[in-house]
């Protein structure tokens, strides 16, 4: 009966050999250090007591039955009502869709800039921050129907 660990195959074994040069090595201690992962941040957490008071201050501190409606608590991140949203709304390439078409880009900007200073200044609900954005309005149009017999038009003629 012939076994796996025959000691003849052992001994055709040929010898393991030192690396040919140091070119061929890799120090995989200094390969680890540099990709250690990163961790997450830890997830953000909404503050359920700021934000019913947030709502509460809302409606002129105030509650009533049916106001702040009473629902579901939104995402942590949220920007309402932590934050006042100061927009500009329009269409870039009308003047008849609000400001965003009416002035050239950097003045429309300095105005939206100035806007946010006359919130910041006012003295009204200072608890929360101002974030200002841009609101562009677009459409698209088609000459023939689509697939379920519709048109859609765009109320720009050019």
């Amino acid at each position: 009966m012939v076994g796996c660990n025959n000691s003849d195959a052992a001994k055709k074994k040929k010898p393991v050999s030192a690396p040919a040069s140091k070119k061929d090595t890799v120090d995989r201690s200094k390969q680890a250090q540099a990709v250690a992962p990163v961790p997450p941040p830890p997830p953000p957490i909404l503050d359920t007591a700021l934000y019913n008071k947030q709502l509460l201050h809302l409606a002129h501190d105030s509650a009533s039955a049916k106001w702040p409606v009473k629902d579901m608590y939104p995402l942590p991140g949220a920007l309402l009502p932590f934050n006042r949203i100061i927009a500009y709304y329009g269409n870039f390439y009308s003047v008849n869709m609000g400001i965003l078409g009416e002035l050239p880009p950097d003045e429309m900007l300095k105005k939206l800039m100035g806007e946010v200073k006359k919130m910041a200044g006012c003295g009204y609900d200072n608890s929360r921050n101002s974030r200002h954005t841009l609101y562009s309005s677009n459409c698209a149009g088609q000459a023939g129907q689509g697939r379920v017999s519709i048109f859609y038009a765009c109320p720009l003629r050019r």
